[in-house]
This record gives structure tokens, C-alpha cells and sequence, in this order.
């Protein structure tokens, strides 16, 4: 398991910023996060406002909010220039 909690939520949001609907098993297998330490950014992100979550049949959905998407964009931003 990486110990950069920093890149593993930047990770995260740019996942989600790319692929707007993902489960955590999506997450799990496109990056190099474990489920469980997922779980924990994933709780964190979701109480500071960055993203949201949404039962479905059996998958939790996970999706960037307003607020967590414009985040990401000045970050993504911030990096190409």
C-alpha cells in the first residue's frame, strides 16, 4: 500500500472527474489504492463536500459534486500550467 495520502484523494477526484459515475470496487481496480484505504478518503472527501455517494442495487456510486469538481479542475489547472 502507497503512504501518499495527498496523491491517493487527488487520485480519487480525478477519477470521478473523468469518469462521473464510479463504485468503490471501479476505484479499487483503476487505481493502486486498497479498499479499505479507499473507504477512509473516500468518508473524508465526502464530509469536506467533494463528493457524494449513492446506493445502487448493490454498488455504493460514488460521484464529484459541484464543489469537488471545480477543485479538481483549478488543480488540474495549476499542473498543466
Amino acid at each position: 500500500m502507497r503512504d501518499n495520502k495527498i496523491m491517493d484523494k487527488g487520485e480519487i477526484l480525478t477519477l470521478l472527474l473523468l469518469t462521473p459515475k464510479c463504485s468503490q470496487s471501479d476505484i479499487a481496480k483503476k487505481t493502486d489504492i486498497t479498499y479499505s484505504f479507499q473507504v477512509e478518503i473516500i468518508k473524508r472527501l465526502r464530509k469536506r463536500g467533494l463528493l457524494k455517494t449513492k446506493k445502487q442495487d448493490r454498488r455504493q456510486i460514488i460521484t464529484l459534486t459541484q464543489k469537488g469538481e471545480t477543485i479538481q479542475l483549478h488543480l488540474i489547472k495549476a499542473f498543466v500550467e
